[in-house]
């Protein structure tokens, strides 16, 4: 049985926590909110590249989670995390995405729908001079 160099869980405050047991380290971050992060992601992201975000920032704020924090380390251990990751935490990062891309249509649509009223209000002075 190969050894898994990580744990993450998820408490019931919301908080991820990543345990690192070999080296007596470890990451703790809040879940965040849809409308805090909607401004990051696209509507086409997934579960993951959330999760890889929140995680890829604790990594840099932490001292020394791992040794080697290049980007492509960073990016490896992340990787190895999501792997690590009871199913509580895919499962939270999955709705969370979820309502991220709701958010971002939602906010699609009012953007479009001020759009069309910004346009109908200053071409209907233009279209009412051919039915007067």
């Amino acid at each position: 049985m190969q050894y898994d160099p990580y744990s993450c869980i998820l408490t019931e405050e919301l908080d991820i926590i990543v345990l690192q047991p070999k080296r007596n380290k470890y990451l703790k971050w809040k879940l965040p909110s849809p409308q805090t992060i909607a401004h990051l992601f696209q509507e086409n992201t997934n579960s993951f590249v959330v999760f890889q975000s929140d995680c890829t920032a604790a990594i840099r704020n932490s001292h020394y989670f791992i040794q080697n924090t290049t980007e492509i380390e960073i990016r490896k251990a992340t990787a190895a995390i999501w792997k690590s990751a009871e199913e509580s935490v895919k499962r939270e990062y999955h709705k969370l995405n979820l309502d991220v891309k709701k958010l971002i249509r939602d906010q699609g649509k009012i953007i479009k729908n001020i759009f069309e009223l910004i346009i109908i209000i200053f071409l209907q002075p233009f279209y009412l001079q051919f039915f007067i």
